[in-house]
């Protein structure tokens, strides 16, 4: 096929192949759908048909050994080496995230990682490989004393650092501990469930009581009868509703849900848990048919899946459709530093308008958002405060069904 294809046919292919390589780099990202729905599998194959044609065509690679790239090559390794441990540091020293970062973090980093290649490939990689790590040792030894104590205070600080850190260093997170322990617990909420017979939801309310269409779809992330989002009215009719508890909720969530267990047990006991790290919407719809069949879905059910992926609308009115026009549905907003997140959360509010009386909004991204002191140190799950807040927030939801209650 070399043989068959022209230098300029090769320099257009190969350019094109590197353009959308530049263009894959600045706007894929690495959890969005697409980047597994064939966009990765597409650059790996770019990658590869770029080196096909060098490898075939030496004046094309000749044409490529310009000055940058020729350095970006011979330092790749170098950079690769640097790279993630300055990112690191640096985004700790101020306090950031990747995502959250100021431009002139990532030039930092950037900036930082270039040097120190360059600085390690002058004083170490270059000097063994010409003089192999015995010819090295002895041209240190060689150095001034001070530069000898230099160099040997460096490296027995890096050493002992790292021995120590290694050493020091819990066996799991705190976060990973508080993720098993919820999901321990929540096992414990499914050992001794009963089946529930089909009804239809209770209306907990004492009388009749009229309310504003929205008040079912008015999201859940203040005090709604302190004065907030429903007036006095509204709040001296709520004094003769009894709200929904713990045993009339089924909630179905990921890392997140478990992370806030032991409060949501604190203040709903009772409520049946089904949660699992790194859940997906689209999990929900065979975990409910299970539950449905078995006769476990209880009259609300709290569906928190919006973290790992997209919430499309025809997911929503699947999951809908199985849990049933007698039974109300919660929806927890997500919160992360994810491209599918900010318009999954669209996605659940346009349900609940699209469902009045059905779906409810359990809006933790405005909780979090107004708060950031709700989430633990990976900026996903819910600190100790956040657990608290987490669970108050459900527990609004099922008042807020309540107030709204249905005939």
């Amino acid at each position: 096929l070399h043989s068959r294809l022209s230098l300029q046919w090769a320099i257009t292919f190969g350019g094109s192949a590197g353009l959308g390589l530049l263009v894959l780099a600045a706007r894929l990202h690495w959890d969005s759908d697409r980047s597994f729905q064939g966009l990765m599998f597409g650059a790996a194959l770019a990658s590869v048909f770029i080196l096909w044609l060098i490898l075939g065509f030496p004046q094309l690679g000749a044409r490529l050994e310009v000055w940058p790239l020729r350095w970006l090559g011979q330092k790749s390794y170098g950079i690769f080496l640097w790279h993630w441990p300055l990112l690191v540091i640096t985004l700790a020293a101020f306090g950031r995230r990747p995502y959250a970062s100021k431009w002139w973090v990532i030039a930092l980093v950037l900036a930082s990682t270039l040097a120190m290649t360059a600085l390690t490939e002058r004083l170490v990689h270059a000097p063994l490989h010409t003089l192999g790590l015995r010819g090295y040792f002895r041209r240190v030894w060689q150095l001034p004393r001070f530069a000898r104590v230099a160099i040997a205070t460096i490296a027995a600080t890096g050493l002992i650092g790292t021995a120590a850190a290694a050493a020091t260093a819990p066996s799991q997170s705190e976060i990973t501990r508080q993720i098993l322990a919820g999901a321990e617990a929540a096992s414990l909420t499914r050992q001794d469930a009963h089946p529930v017979p089909p009804h239809p939801v209770p209306p907990h309310v004492t009388e009749p009581v009229a309310l504003p269409d929205t008040a079912a779809t008015v999201p859940v992330g203040a005090e709604l009868l302190d004065g907030g989002l429903f007036d006095q009215e509204v709040a001296a009719q709520a004094a003769q509703v009894q709200p929904p508890d713990g045993v009339e909720l089924t909630a179905i969530g990921d890392s997140v849900l478990l992370g806030a267990v032991p409060q949501l047990l604190e203040q709903l006991p009772g409520i049946y848990i089904d949660g699992a790290v790194s859940r997906q919407f689209r999990h929900a719809l065979p975990i409910l048919a299970d539950l449905n069949e078995a006769e476990l879905l209880r009259p609300y059910v709290l569906i928190a899946l919006a973290t790992n992926g997209a919430v499309k609308p025809e997911a929503i009115d699947r999951v809908l459709a199985e849990i049933g026009p007698d039974r109300v549905a919660l929806f927890v907003t997500g919160y992360g530093e994810r491209v599918w997140i900010a318009e999954s959360n669209e996605t659940l509010a346009a349900a609940a308008a699209r469902y009045p009386g059905q779906v409810v909004l359990v809006d933790w991204n405005a909780a979090v958002s107004a708060d950031p002191e709700l989430l633990g140190g990976d900026g996903i799950h819910p600190s100790v405060p956040g657990m608290e807040r987490y669970a108050q927030l459900v527990a609004e939801a099922l008042a807020q069904t309540g107030v709204a209650g249905r005939d």
